[in-house]
């Protein structure tokens, strides 16, 4: 009676499972998948690996999550599946690799295992469907066992070329930039990394910028460390940024143009970086830096620095000329002295005077006769100028220069002044003073 009773507990059980899995297909309308294993390499030596293509199709209305296991599991042997799982979209195909790994001392002969899979949806506490591929068969095969490490060994990356646009000297074969009277100039540093371990190996690449000497020449720059690419100390860093790669292939092989037309890149050079393009070792990258009125002339050093995901690294420098120009901006179109009278001096600050280029600059300010229509006159030399906050003026002759140094970008007032002779006659009197930006002395 006793047997009978565990008996028939069973049979409950059983039942209530099947209620449980009925309900829940009848829910889901159609669950279910049909699976399939095909050998690549079934036939193996002892210490080998078979491996199989496992295929789950969806013959279900939504999707399911499947996943695999092996019955038997061989003692000695190891069992992996890649992916373990994954979703299986209602009428789609999947696939994971199977790898069986046969031990050294395995006996040459044919094994069998069932390769199970399962599949169910979220929620659902219970497989609602499941598929069987029966003695899936491995041969272990009598033979010698070859033993073999394979080390990848990091190459360093390198810098390969790298130039600056825009270049307003097209065909010399070096950048010249030419500043823009009171406004900005961006200049581009273009980058080409290569690296042997393929272009997904470079990390990072920083661009380093550097001011000219006080003569105009570049700093001298010894490429490189892993903390800086500018040695020794006489390089004052002017910006340091991270360079961004290009977005694709299409903007590295536009850069690439661009640089060769104007004749920065050679056909041979050109030829080389379009190669490690083809291959997948190299990239472009570009830094953007801009240049003021206040930036001063000559010639910059630009080093970039490439490192890779091992923190291998190179450097390359190179320089470009930031050119000198003198450009005077004033912000008024006349002097008005007023109502003035005989043997006074008035003095008027009309508006400012600006250095808009990157040279600091003179001012050479002349002056002409002042007339009226009645014949009076007013000389020049009794027509003064003074900018303010340099305690420096002048009589205002033809010719006469202020040097004054004005740096760039600084607006800085001027005051005119007027001495009108005691003997001078009534009447509206015209002149005209001419303002000229010089180099300074």
């Amino acid at each position: 009676m006793e047997k009978v009773a565990i008996l028939k507990t069973v049979f409950v059980a059983s039942m209530v499972l099947a209620v449980l899995v009925g309900a829940s297909s009848a829910q889901l309308g159609n669950p279910g998948f049909t699976m399939g294993v095909t050998p690549i390499e079934d036939e193996i030596c002892p210490g080998g690996i078979a491996t199989y293509n496992v295929s789950a199709v969806s013959i279900a209305l939504e999707t399911e999550y499947v996943n695999f296991t092996i019955e038997p599991e061989q003692t000695g042997w190891t069992y992996a599946f890649t992916p373990v799982g994954f979703d299986l979209p209602a009428g789609e195909t999947r696939y994971s690799i199977l790898s069986i790994g046969v031990p050294t001392d395995a006996t040459p002969e044919d094994y069998y295992h069932d390769v199970n899979g399962y599949a169910w949806i979220e929620g659902i506490p219970f497989p609602v469907e499941n598929s069987t591929h029966e003695n899936l068969k491995t041969t272990v095969t009598p033979g010698i066992p070859t033993y073999a490490r394979v080390e990848v060994i990091n190459e360093e990356p390198n810098v390969q070329y790298k130039w600056e646009q825009p270049d307003d000297t097209p065909g010399d074969g070096y950048t010249n930039v030419y500043p823009i009277p009171g406004e900005n100039v961006t200049v581009d540093k273009y980058v080409v990394v290569c690296d042997p371990d393929g272009k997904d190996d470079i990390e990072e690449v920083v661009v380093r910028t550097f001011y000219p000497l006080g003569d105009g020449s570049a700093c001298n720059c010894t490429p490189c460390n892993e903390s800086n690419c500018c040695e020794p100390g006489d390089c004052v860093l002017k910006e340091e940024s991270a360079a961004t790669a290009l977005e694709n292939r299409t903007a590295c092989d536009d850069a690439v143009e661009d640089a060769y037309d104007v004749g920065l890149l050679t056909d041979d050079e050109k030829a080389d970086i379009k190669e490690c393009l083809d291959n997948g070792t190299a990239w472009i990258y570009i830094e953007h830096n801009n240049f003021n009125c206040s930036d001063q002339a000559g010639n910059y050093t630009v080093c970039a620095q490439v490192f890779d995901s091992e923190g291998e690294y190179d450097c390359m420098a190179n320089t470009f000329k930031y050119e000198s120009i003198i450009s005077l901006a004033i912000d008024f179109s006349e002097v008005e002295y007023g109502n003035v009278t005989p043997d006074n001096t008035t003095w008027v600050t009309p508006g400012n005077v600006k250095n808009d280029g990157n040279d600091p600059m003179d001012i050479e300010i002349a002056a002409w006769n002042m007339t009226s229509t009645g014949g009076g006159g007013i000389p020049a030399d009794k027509l003064d100028a003074k900018l303010s906050g340099l305690e420096q003026w002048l009589a205002l002759p033809p010719g006469v220069s202020f040097n004054v140094s004005l740096p760039g970008c600084v607006p800085t007032p001027i005051e005119f002044s007027l001495h009108v002779p005691a003997d001078t006659p009534e009447g509206d009197y015209t002149g005209c003073i001419r303002m000229t930006g010089k180099h300074s002395s």
